[in-house]
């Protein structure tokens, strides 16, 4: 049975950056990483079958974690793009992490992805693409985001778990991207299973509370 934690570092007023198309640099020194966020980042890594995140989120970043779950096997990465991603990025490098562009479109960039690195979605993104990787027979997937692509899992009930860090700064900015982009359907309940402060940082778990 699948089963999905989205994980993500959050300020005060759970922003998830102080304004959009911000660097992870940038991020990182307003305070919103640090050494333990990153160590918890990677042990999710570790222990999931299947990442899903945003092209923003790998543009911004430069491109994809090198990290291989416990087995030495690597996860498989799926990211959800209107544009592509240029084959001159170093997100491409990575040729043994395997990697999915998602497409809810065909377009040029669609056709200008290597049929091998593809995936049409046309509709229900969030659903057929557990689908897709429930066919797989991968159960392990961890969300990363951005706020766009975490508020269609938690639209339709898709999340699981959330790992949460709050990060010791207030955005203020309300252009800035949150953790929920555009705001969901109906409110989600969450049931407190852990919490841990390090530094300047807390570090939360929760479980969703599925009716």
């Amino acid at each position: 049975m699948l089963y999905v934690t989205n994980v993500m570092a959050v300020s005060l007023d759970g922003k998830i950056a102080s304004k959009p198309l911000e660097s992870d640099s940038e991020r990182r020194a307003l305070g919103f990483s640090s050494t333990e966020d990153h160590k918890q980042l990677l042990k999710c890594i570790e222990n999931s079958d299947a990442i899903i995140l945003g092209a923003h989120s790998v543009r911004v970043s430069g491109g994809i974690i090198d990290q291989s779950k416990k087995n030495g096997d690597y996860p498989l990465w799926l990211i959800y793009t209107h544009q592509g991603i240029p084959p001159n990025h170093p997100f491409w490098d990575l040729k043994h992490i395997p990697k999915i562009l998602i497409f809810s479109q065909k377009n040029d960039a669609f056709f200008q992805t290597p049929e091998e690195n593809r995936l049409f979605v046309p509709n229900d993104l969030a659903k057929n693409t557990l689908r897709y990787l429930e066919n797989r027979g991968l159960k392990k997937i961890l969300l990363f985001g951005g706020g766009q692509i975490n508020k269609i899992f938690y639209e339709s009930e898709l999340v699981d778990e959330l790992y949460i860090t709050i990060c010791p700064i207030i955005v203020g900015n309300y252009d800035a991207p949150a953790l929920i982009g555009g705001g969901v359907i109906k409110p989600t309940s969450l049931l407190l299973t852990s919490s841990m402060p390090s530094s300047n940082h807390v570090f939360l778990k929760y479980k969703v509370i599925k009716k």
